[in-house]
């Protein structure tokens, strides 16, 4: 994947990312349609990105620049927060912008969290050369939720605020306060 993404890029004079060694990307999906509204997406637990190594430069979050809503906006502005606070030495910073801008920064990560059952995210993950994060799979999906996918692939079991998670502990996704409140927490 890796040589035909780089052939492609020299035959249409696209640009690929410059990532440094030790840099990590995060892929942070959040809209209307997976904020607590969809059972297979949820905004991860910030615990999630406490093994991302402190000696990490930058920490690129990549998240669609288009969506405007308001309760993403207020989630990734904590998550900036709560990596800035644990990650005081890191740059982070959030970029977006074209879909092969977002997976060609996941497909090259030297460290990529990515998140919860995105097949994008799976796709740039299995194919990229350095070491990925993510939540097990989705039991319902499959019967092997921790896959063999290499030495360079880590299960995580961190929470994620699916629908029903979110339900159980009474929150609403019009409560932004307190869905901030529990990726904090968990």
């Amino acid at each position: 994947t890796h040589a035909a993404v780089t052939a492609w890029a020299a035959a249409t004079n696209y640009t690929l990312p410059h990532l440094e060694p030790g840099d990590t990307v995060i892929q942070s999906r959040c809209s209307k349609d997976t904020l607590l509204a969809h059972d297979e997406f949820g905004p991860m637990g910030f615990s999630f990105y406490s093994s991302i190594k402190p000696t990490a430069k930058h920490i690129y979050i990549v998240r669609d620049p288009r969506v405007r809503l308001p309760a993403c906006a207020a989630v990734h502005a904590a998550q900036v927060k709560w990596l800035q606070a644990r990650y005081p030495k890191s740059k982070v910073q959030q970029i977006g912008g074209t879909l092969e801008h977002d997976f060609m920064h996941l497909l090259f990560a030297p460290a990529l969290y990515k998140d919860a059952q995105s097949s994008f995210g799976l796709w740039a993950g299995l194919a990229n050369k350095g070491e990925v994060w993510s939540v097990p799979l989705l039991a319902r999906f499959t019967k092997t939720r921790k896959p063999d996918f290499g030495k360079k692939w880590h299960w995580v079991d961190a929470p994620v605020l699916y629908p029903d998670v979110a339900k159980e502990a009474n929150i609403s996704r019009h409560d932004t306060a307190a869905v901030i409140r529990w990726l904090e927490s968990h």
